[in-house]
């Protein structure tokens, strides 16, 4: 049976794990921090989805949920297709965005927001986006229009807690307070990994520790002097220790590529 270990229990990281899981491998799932820190900056997010569809059928076949006031006799829901999808992203991004990757997200959005919801989490229509019901019949603008359902600004955790609890149930192991040292490489592979303690095994190895807003000297050195003192909305864990390692590894196989 392969092993397969991923680094970081953020909405990303649970996937990866969950994915493998259900694919035949043995996972281990490492998360520096504390169970009670588990999600990332998901956990902290609105646990608003943003995700293409063809009409209501689509909406309705995630969830028939409505928050107080969306319910209605009738959805009218113009289609929010995979190109006004991505031409959103290209947007937001100032066009830096990979189309490929855009393209890619735009594409499996609706599959990936039916997969969460097939892991158990739960999801309602959300007047946050200028839905509306006017004479029965609810209005919906394309884009946004679930969230995850929950209590307050931090849905996001609505999304992390059923996740963690599947990637339980089905044997991923998980290890709190266990932070990813170093990507261990034979012959230009990745082998493992270096923990604290030792080093384990895997045929793959997945990262998903998040970005590095965490850092103010890395957000000073990438992002400019006026972003040391920002005050952070998502989780204090994510300090970027991971990307060198990874970088470095992908510097060096080029580098052996281009001259090997």
């Amino acid at each position: 049976m392969p092993k397969v270990v991923v680094a970081g229990a953020g909405l990303t990281g649970l996937a990866a794990a969950i994915s493998a899981r259900e694919a035949g491998a043995n996972v281990v799932l490492l998360e520096k921090g504390s169970r009670a820190d588990v999600g990332g900056n998901a956990a902290f997010s609105g646990g608003l989805f943003l995700f293409r569809y063809d009409g209501p059928a689509d909406l309705t076949s995630i969830t028939q949920d409505f928050e107080p006031g969306m319910r209605a006799d009738r959805i009218e829901a113009p289609p929010y297709a995979s190109d006004a999808y991505a031409a959103e992203l290209m947007a937001i991004s100032d066009g830096r965005a990979d189309p490929r990757l855009v393209r890619t997200l735009a594409e499996q959005s609706l599959d990936t927001v039916r997969w969460l919801a097939a892991k158990g989490v739960r999801f309602t229509f959300n007047r946050t986006v200028g839905a509306h019901v006017r004479n029965g019949v609810l209005h919906i603008p394309p884009g946004q229009i679930l969230t995850s359902t929950g209590e307050g600004m931090s849905r996001g955790f609505e999304v992390i807690e059923p996740l963690l609890g599947y990637a339980e149930r089905i044997g991923v192991e998980i290890r709190w307070c266990t932070a990813l040292v170093d990507v261990v490489r034979e012959d230009r592979r990745v082998t493992g990994v270096a923990v604290d303690g030792g080093v384990l095994p895997g045929d793959a190895v997945v990262i998903a520790t998040g970005g590095f807003q965490a850092d103010r000297e890395l957000r000073r050195r990438h992002l400019g002097p006026d972003w040391v003192n920002v005050k952070l909305r998502g989780t204090r864990l994510a300090t970027g220790a991971v990307f060198g390692r990874a970088a470095g590894y992908t510097a060096a196989t080029e580098a052996e590529g281009r001259h090997g």
